[in-house]
């Protein structure tokens, strides 16, 4: 559980939780290249995130790019749902691949990342 004194006393202003650790900047991947994510340090007064990705489904098929929270694009088996806090992917089954929200603590704020999917070559990411 993430309490707001834990936080606060951990990293200051702007934090990620990605894969339950707490960090300011997150980056898997090569951006020029296949499965790529990119979670970048938020620095005040900014308060939302700034996230970038390529997303892929278990054949290897993008699901979607996203630069800097913006969906560039995405194929038609997927929607995005948006949130005055966050944002998601979603396949037209319902499931969940991609998402994030925000928290707002008294002198921090978390974004909380949620992700299952793959990489270009159909192997697993674990975050």
């Amino acid at each position: 559980m993430i309490t707001t004194n834990a936080v606060s006393t951990v990293l200051a202003y702007h934090s990620y939780k990605v894969g339950g650790i707490l960090c300011k900047e997150y980056r898997r991947g090569d951006n020029n290249k296949g499965f790529f994510f990119h979670a970048g340090q938020i620095s005040y007064p900014e308060r939302y995130p700034a996230i970038s990705c390529a997303l892929f489904d278990e054949k290897g098929a993008l699901i979607a790019r996203i630069h800097k929270n913006a969906v560039v694009e995405m194929s038609t088996e997927y929607s995005e749902n948006r949130t005055d806090v966050g944002m998601e992917i979603v396949h037209k089954s319902g499931n969940r691949v991609f998402g994030y929200r925000v928290i707002n603590y008294q002198n921090v704020a978390v974004t909380e990342v949620f992700l299952d999917c793959y990489d270009h070559c159909g192997s697993k990411i674990t975050l």
